[in-house]
């Protein structure tokens, strides 16, 4: 018997690390079943700046899948890179109304600058709340008094959890969890334990960086969903985690006429987007 899905979503990835450009992204995505991804233009932005947002915007135009973007907080990442492009607090609210469609802010690498209230990054934050965008985090072992700080500051995610208690702390203090299983990084099989009926609302999956030999031969959600379900993971709540709950984090529509049918094994028998069967 069939199971039908309205399609996977990616809570977290950056496109640059497929070597692939959006729209050739976008086509393997649809393959195994994800009809829409987060996407944190970070790698491109650091080198490119403006004009590397707008080709990956221009170019995502044409992805069969539905590309959404965050605006990079950290350009550059750090202070000691000479990356090539720099955005400032000014600059984030600028191209936040130069192109509104971003939806968010990306992650906040920089918890120090959280933590000891730099000007830039609060300037950056204040952009994206007066905006009503997401903000996205990054605080890899983050506990105690300055998790509830850094979240406190608005930041809404989380994927960078290493331990079940971990991902328990982060959602306790508000954040969305995203379950990560990437080609570089997999915490999955350390941190599907923390999921529960009670609390399952508070998890979406991604990948944050694949490659496209993964995302080609695997896909990027229905191996975390098959990963979750062989580790002990119902498979309604698997499905809720890849499907449902980022909807809802990202407010994203539903399309009746985009749909996946997956077989009992969890295989993609057919994707439909925008009512047209896709192969």
């Amino acid at each position: 018997m069939a199971i039908r899905i309205p399609g996977f979503v990616d809570a977290h990835v950056h496109i640059e690390s497929s070597h692939l450009v959006p729209e050739e992204f976008g086509k393997l995505l649809l393959r195994h079943g994800t009809t829409a991804a987060i996407c944190d233009p970070h790698e491109i932005v650091n080198v490119a700046g403006e004009e590397g947002l707008r080709f990956m915007l221009e170019n995502a135009k044409n992805s069969p899948c539905d590309l959404y973007f965050e605006l990079p907080s950290c350009v550059p990442a750090t202070t000691f890179e000479t990356s090539g492009a720099v955005l400032t607090a000014a600059d984030t609210a600028e191209l936040f109304d130069r192109y509104p469609d971003l939806i968010g802010l990306g992650e906040v690498m920089n918890v120090p600058g959280v933590l000891m209230h730099d000007a830039e990054v609060d300037g950056k934050l204040a952009a994206a709340k007066t905006r009503g965008k997401i903000i996205e985090g990054h605080f890899p072992c983050g506990s105690g008094a300055a998790l509830q700080q850094y979240v406190a500051a608005g930041v809404r995610s989380d994927h960078e959890s290493l331990t079940r208690e971990e991902a328990l702390e982060k959602i306790s203090c508000g954040q969305t969890l995203f379950l990560r299983e990437g080609s570089a990084a997999k915490n999955l099989a350390d941190l599907i334990s923390a999921v529960t009926p009670e609390n399952a609302g508070s998890f979406c999956f991604c990948a944050d960086d694949i490659s496209a030999a993964d995302l080609l031969e695997t896909g990027d959600i229905l191996r975390c969903v098959k990963l979750a379900v062989k580790w002990g993971l119902d498979v309604a709540l698997a499905l809720q985690i890849a499907c449902d709950n980022p909807r809802k984090y990202f407010h994203l529509k539903d399309d009746a006429s985009t749909y996946v049918l997956l077989d009992d094994d969890l295989n993609v028998i057919k994707v439909v987007k925008n009512g047209q069967e896709f192969r």
